[in-house]
């Protein structure tokens, strides 16, 4: 998906997240799956809302093709053997 125009126009991704591990990393990959987002976010038990804009040249951002929400077997994300978290409203917004 091009999302060049809203890089030109200031938006953001957002989202709320919760969940009972300690972190995920959010990914953003164009279509030779290189990172233009690649963040650590820390995860509580109460939805947070995050918000990653959309910055650098609107270029990189003509052909995404994935988002990601990684959780890494390592104690910064996970802390237990099982777990959970919870993505909503996950919008491009300015």
């Amino acid at each position: 998906m091009d999302w060049s125009y809203y890089a030109e126009s200031g938006y953001s991704l957002k989202f709320k997240i919760r969940g009972n591990i300690s972190g995920i990393q959010l990914e953003v990959k164009n279509k030779d799956k290189r990172k233009v987002i690649d963040e650590y976010i820390h995860v509580s038990d109460i939805f947070k809302e995050k918000a990653f804009p959309l910055a650098g040249d609107s270029m990189i951002w003509q052909d995404i093709e994935e988002i990601c929400f990684t959780v890494f077997c390592e104690k910064e994300y996970v802390q237990k053997d099982k777990g959970y978290f919870e993505v909503m409203d996950c919008v491009l917004e300015n």
